[in-house]
């Protein structure tokens, strides 16, 4: 297995601007990297400018320590597993399986048993004389799947695999790609712009907007630090909730707050913006709570928790909160703020940007 690394990468498709600008990428040998970001935001550019289907405007990509900018895909050493599966209907599961194997003109006992292993790690040994129409959703993407591990690539890459799967298929299916990266140690790099796969999935979550990237770290950090207010809107669900203010004497002011914030004494800022997590939001007070009265808009019973809905200087605000009431529409509620829970995001070049945000 191998490392990836992208050098200040770029890709213009038309003169209507940059589909990918500037791209610095560092992926470990033996790491599951997740490429999350809204659609159209430039993520499967970039894998398919590691895969050699696009060629990159400007920048290099190493896989190893070899360079690959001029090597065209059959010469990368990588496997893709695509969304549609692109599996030969004509042919049956091991036909697929050993198709790639004997273009490149492996003997028949190794191509056998390549199939076998692979048939064997993904539960499909039963399936090999079926053709595609005769299986599942989950059962042709384990095809898919197959067909990527039998070439026993440096790099895995997966473009959104797991789209066309319903709900049920689709955690299935994350526990099974989780388990295969675990066993076999590979370097796989994935792209989704399913927030739940970034976090349940990947070592580290790579979270691209507008063709560049916004923050590289492990999915908590991500979760817990957004560096800015695109991933901590995008990371999370439901996401994050936000309040627009100022800073002023290095207190955080809006309508209904002011909160002072030890670090930031005398600074004034035009526009800030305040964050804090849908369960951060308390119905018991913790120690140094800051109160928050609201009347309920929506109210969604999950089972186990309850999704609260409500209106907070004309914006909609969600409090995640353990089941046990019945809440409803037009109920008064006092929620609780633990101040070391809240993020605060200034303009930065108009990008918000995370800044510090310790409390008194």
């Amino acid at each position: 297995m191998s490392a990836v690394k992208l050098v200040n990468i770029s890709k213009q498709f038309d003169e209507s601007g940059f589909a990918v600008r500037g791209v610095n990428i560092q992926i470990k040998d033996g790491e599951l990297a997740i490429l999350v970001g809204p659609s159209g935001c430039g993520k499967s550019t970039i894998l398919r400018m590691i895969a050699g289907l696009e060629e990159q405007t400007g920048g290099d990509v190493f896989i190893g320590d070899t360079c690959v900018n001029n090597l065209p895909p059959r010469r990368r050493d990588i496997a893709m597993v695509f969304q549609d599966y692109a599996l030969y209907p004509h042919m049956s599961v091991y036909e697929n399986l050993a198709f790639g194997l004997k273009l490149r003109h492996l003997q028949r006992d190794e191509i056998e048993q390549r199939v076998a292993e692979a048939a064997a790690i993904l539960g499909i040994g039963n399936l090999l004389k079926r053709k595609p129409s005769a299986l599942s959703g989950g059962q042709r993407q384990r095809v898919a799947l197959g067909r990527a591990l039998v070439r026993q690539p440096q790099v895995f890459l997966f473009d959104e695999p797991l789209s066309n799967l319903d709900a049920k298929l689709r955690a299935q299916m994350r526990t099974e790609i989780s388990r295969l990266h675990n066993q076999l140690g590979a370097t796989m790099i994935y792209v989704t712009h399913d927030q739940v796969e970034a976090m349940t999935m990947g070592d580290r979550i790579i979270v691209i907007n507008a063709g560049t990237v916004q923050q590289v770290d492990t999915p908590l950090a991500v979760y817990n630090k957004p560096a800015n207010l695109f991933t901590a809107g995008f990371i999370g669900s439901p996401s994050m909730n936000f309040l627009k203010g100022r800073m002023a004497a290095g207190s955080f002011i809006s309508d209904s707050f002011e909160i002072p914030f030890r670090q930031l004494k005398g600074e004034t800022r035009p526009e800030v913006t305040l964050g804090i997590r849908p369960e951060q939001l308390h119905l018991n007070r913790p120690d140094n709570a800051l109160a928050l009265s609201a009347e309920l808009d929506v109210v969604e019973q999950l089972g186990s928790e309850s999704l609260l809905y409500f209106n907070l200087e004309h914006r909609q605000w969600i409090a995640r909160v353990p089941a046990g009431e019945n809440y409803r529409p037009g109920q008064k509620l006092e929620f609780y703020l633990n101040p070391a829970d809240l993020q605060l995001f200034a303009d930065a070049e108009r990008d918000y940007r995370s800044i510090i945000v310790e409390t008194d």
